[in-house]
């Protein structure tokens, strides 16, 4: 074979992120299973195990996310390229528009609109968490 070594260096990347991944999942589905074959959450319990799920599946979707982005999801634009520049100015004009700041968390935007706006964000916000728990 005469492929440069970048990209056997990228399947091989791909090949080893893929089996992690498949590895969390199925530790995934072992614990989710554990939690139902314990009677001790029947009953009384049941929105308690429903909330472990919910935890669960969060910090095993940050684990999977970690192992394609060990570093997080950082931005890997050059803004000062006249492209991004342009897209930036933009998004400052949005932010100074509804008063939004750089580490303002969605909680905060939404204290900050309007009551038609705040419905509007939690029902996009609802959804969004919908859509991740699938």
């Amino acid at each position: 074979m005469k492929w440069p070594t970048d990209r056997v260096n990228a399947i091989y990347k791909a090949i080893i992120q893929r089996e992690a991944c498949e590895s969390i999942e199925s530790q995934r589905m072992q614990m989710i299973s554990a939690l139902f074959a314990n009677s001790n959450w029947d009953g009384d319990n049941s929105q308690a195990r429903a909330d472990h799920i919910k935890e669960l599946n969060q910090h095993f979707n940050n684990a999977i996310e970690l192992v394609y982005y060990p570093r997080g999801r950082e931005d890997d634009i050059d803004w000062s390229l006249p492209w991004y520049a342009a897209a930036k100015r933009g998004l400052e004009k949005t932010r100074l528009k509804y008063g939004i700041q750089d580490g303002d968390t969605i909680g905060e935007v939404i204290e900050l609109t309007t009551e038609s706006d705040q419905e509007q964000i939690k029902a996009r916000l609802e959804s969004r968490k919908a859509i991740d728990q699938m």
